[in-house]
C-alpha cells in the first residue's frame, strides 16, 4: 500500500499544481504514511490499479477550481470504479479472480494453513 500512496501523491502533485509535496524527507515520509493509513482505514482493499483508476476518474471530472483530492475522495472514487468494473463482463472476471486470491491469502495468513487455489 505504501507504493500506491507514493504513486498517488506524486500523480496528484502533477495534476493539481497547488498540491505540494514537502521538500523535507521526514515530512514527506509522514505524508506518505498518513495517506497509507488513511487508505487502509476504510477497511477496504483494492487492487492497485483501482486506486489509480479512481484518481483518473477524479482528474477527468476536475475543474480548475477544485481542491486536490484527499484519501477519502480516492476511496469514494474507488467505489465508482468498482461499480463500473462489475458491470463490465470482461473486467469483472479479473476483479473477481483478484478478490478470490486475496480472500484465500488472508485465510492462509490468519490460519497459517495453505489454501487451495493459491499459486
Amino acid at each position: 500500500m505504501k507504493k500506491v500512496a507514493v504513486e498517488l501523491i506524486d500523480s496528484i502533485e502533477l495534476a493539481f499544481k497547488w498540491f505540494t509535496i514537502p521538500d523535507d524527507k521526514a515530512k514527506y515520509d509522514r505524508l506518505v504514511s498518513q495517506w497509507e493509513r488513511s487508505l487502509r482505514a476504510a477497511g477496504m482493499n483494492y487492487p492497485p490499479n483501482i486506486y489509480h483508476d479512481a484518481l483518473d476518474l477524479i482528474i477527468a471530472n476536475a475543474s480548475s477550481k477544485d481542491d486536490a483530492p484527499m484519501p477519502g475522495d480516492i476511496l469514494r472514487a474507488c467505489e465508482k470504479v468498482i461499480e463500473r468494473i462489475e458491470s463490465d463482463p470482461v473486467r469483472r472476471k479479473g476483479l473477481y479472480d483478484w478478490r478470490e486470491k486475496y480472500r484465500l491469502a488472508r485465510i492462509e495468513q490468519m490460519t497459517g494453513e495453505p489454501q487451495d487455489g493459491i499459486e
